[in-house]
């Protein structure tokens, strides 16, 4: 197949619209435009966590409903950032998703901080969503497991600080170990921990601790890049979304061969479908 360079790094230079778009949407950046702070404050970073792992292949939109309802709840529980109840649950053995009765045949237990905590995340909140008011649950049994098992993950890290335990663990050079850990949470999959893992180097400029298989995984597949990757002749039209999620290297090689960052690319590839009128629209008012 021949690759067409031009095209790819016109993609890639896509990838400040995408992360501009993101700075602009997520819950997390607009409770706190500034980057150290996300970093450095555990409540922060959770709420970033969550920006990438609620989407799994479903809409958008309900995705972001469920998380800002989840994110809702956990204020509801925690009533400030600064709230001793998650020491409380890690200390009374309190987080194990199965103990919230998400799973059949399974009730909630009974107890001082695991009944509240369970109460909240199976409420309905009011909010404004994409302009719109809505009410939404925090998703479904196995979203709200999801939750249970990243206060699990989290309440074993220093100041419970997900994202600032990721930023140094890529800095030590260990992002595939990073990698397998966060996908030992409930309903964090290959998508959705590559997700959050590219944008985190992304963000916070940390391609320089990267190899070059490194780079593989931080190449979150969704349709529209399997469905681009075959447009741009990366991939032979047979190869199904799954082979190509098995083999994403062949993205990270088509854009190291065109001299462009495989972040950068795969953002850019991320962002270009969903918004191709807006920029027609773009180039055509330039003329």
């Amino acid at each position: 197949m021949r690759l067409n360079v031009k095209i790819i790094q016109k993609i890639a230079s896509l990838s400040s619209f995408y992360k501009k778009r993101v700075f602009d949407t997520a819950p997390a950046f607009l409770e706190e435009r500034d980057l150290k702070k996300i970093k450095d404050e555990w409540w922060l970073s959770l709420i970033y966590f969550f920006d990438r792992v609620f989407y799994q292949g479903r809409n958008d939109t309900v995705s972001g409903q469920f998380e800002k309802a989840t994110i809702n709840a956990l204020k509801l529980y925690f009533n400030n950032p600064e709230s001793e109840n998650l020491e409380k649950l890690k200390q009374k053995d309190l987080l194990e998703w199965v103990n919230y009765g998400f799973q059949k045949g399974k009730s909630p237990v009974e107890g001082l901080y695991s009944k509240p905590l369970h109460e909240c995340l199976t409420k309905t909140y009011d909010f404004s969503h994409e302009g719109k008011d809505v009410t939404s649950s925090t998703g479904k049994q196995r979203d709200r497991a999801m939750v249970i098992d990243t206060l699990k993950f989290i309440s074993e890290l220093p100041d419970y600080n997900i994202l600032s335990y990721s930023i140094k663990e890529i800095k030590k050079g260990k992002l595939m170990e990073l990698d397998s850990d966060l996908r030992n949470i409930r309903q964090v999959g290959l998508k959705t921990c590559s997700l959050y893992l590219r944008d985190t180097v992304s963000f916070y400029s940390l391609e320089k601790y990267l190899s070059r298989p490194d780079y593989d995984v931080l190449q979150p597949i969704d349709t529209w890049v399997h469905q681009m990757a075959i447009k741009l002749d990366i991939i032979k039209p047979k190869m199904k979304l799954e082979e190509l999620a098995s083999k994403r290297c062949i993205i990270t090689n088509a854009a190291c061969n065109a001299g462009v960052s495989p972040i950068d690319f795969n953002q850019g590839l991320w962002y270009l479908p969903t918004h191709a009128v807006d920029l027609l629209l773009k180039e055509y008012n330039k003329k």
